[in-house]
């Protein structure tokens, strides 16, 4: 037993790193998708129910019933046609980037509809574009709300990829998951831990951001 566990405890690296790199990917790509999506939803009012709406529903999907469903519809968009493997990284990762939208999307809705009207229409009477309006004004203003809603996804996403083992995407869940097929309840609490603590540093570290865009927003406005 002692010697099974340690062979489970060397593979800490692995399991670490690739925790790591799905979370971030995820994180990146919901970024990507939800910042864009909240500014067309400032821009068009009549599409920020449905959108939110859908957003708010995947969050009621349980997450590992979100991750399963992710291998079906790999398979039936013909996911494997174009060598994409319907278990591992690509349900995984794209059920989590779902998964991290609506806290990103609500916030980045929220912030840049705090801005102060009478900057817009200062930044509008210097002869600023709608383009220079949103990037030179907007965004940084509402930066710090904006990463607040990444702070929480992050929060989120590396909670969730624990349950990525199941489809097949090696993580710090296949700790728990193991544990918990073989009773070995230390496993379990060495998955525990280990999956809180990086969640842990990973919320300080965007935190950081989001107290460094605060103490930078007075300047702006």
């Amino acid at each position: 037993m002692s010697e099974n566990l340690r062979e489970r405890f060397l593979e800490l690296p692995g399991n670490l790193s690739s925790h790591v790199t799905l979370s971030v990917i995820a994180i990146v790509l919901g970024c990507c998708l939800s910042i864009p999506l909240a500014i067309l939803l400032t821009r068009k009012e009549r599409l920020r129910y449905p959108v939110l709406t859908v957003a708010g529903v995947i969050q009621t999907i349980p997450s590992l019933a979100l991750l399963a469903l992710m291998v079906p519809v790999i398979v039936y968009t013909g996911g494997l046609l174009i060598g994409v493997s319907a278990f591992g990284f690509y349900p995984a990762v794209i059920a989590l980037t779902l998964y991290s939208m609506l806290p990103i999307l609500r916030n980045t809705v929220a912030g840049i509809e705090g801005v102060n009207p009478d900057l817009r229409e200062a930044a509008v009477g210097l002869g600023m574009t709608d383009r220079q309006v949103l990037t030179q004004v907007e965004l940084p203003l509402a930066a710090p709300v904006i990463l607040a809603g990444v702070r929480t996804a992050v929060v989120w996403v590396v909670g969730t990829a624990t349950l990525a083992t199941p489809v097949g995407q090696r993580c710090l869940g296949n700790y728990i998951f193991t544990g918990l097929q073989t009773r070995n309840w230390i496993m379990i609490l060495f998955g525990v831990v280990a999956a809180a603590g990086l969640a842990i540093v990973m919320d300080l570290l965007v935190a950081g951001l989001e107290k460094a865009a605060a103490e930078r927003r007075p300047r702006l406005a």
